[in-house]
């Protein structure tokens, strides 16, 4: 397992959401105490310039899923790809917003994981 911290961040429509950036800040400063770095996945469709926004907050990594099947999103679809992800990279710490997305999505993904959940 690693030590760097993993933000999900959000997106609508190919726009970064608030919640992103928020997470950043909290995952910089969680890294920053376990001496990582905070590292950012971005899932969605048609996401622009979105991977270089969030490497300009402070991302040292973004690993980014743009599929059209991925536009909206789906409980199944999102979990699937970003267990995936996690198996990949190993984070010490996954970061998920308290928005409807994300309240549905972190039980789902540490289920699948078989991790914890705070």
């Amino acid at each position: 397992m690693g030590n760097n911290v993993l933000i999900i961040a959000e997106q609508r429509d190919g726009v970064l959401k608030k919640v992103a950036f928020e997470m950043l800040g909290a995952g910089a400063k969680l890294a920053a105490a376990l001496g990582s770095s905070v590292e950012a996945a971005l899932l969605g469709a048609d996401l622009g310039d979105g991977p270089n926004t969030l490497a300009q907050y402070g991302a040292s990594k973004v690993y980014l899923a743009d599929d059209p099947a991925l536009a909206t999103y789906s409980s199944e679809g999102y979990t699937n790809t970003l267990a995936v992800l996690v198996g990949r990279v190993e984070p010490a710490v996954i970061l998920v917003g308290a928005t409807a997305m994300g309240r549905d999505l972190a039980p789902r993904l540490a289920a699948r994981l078989g991790v914890g959940l705070a």
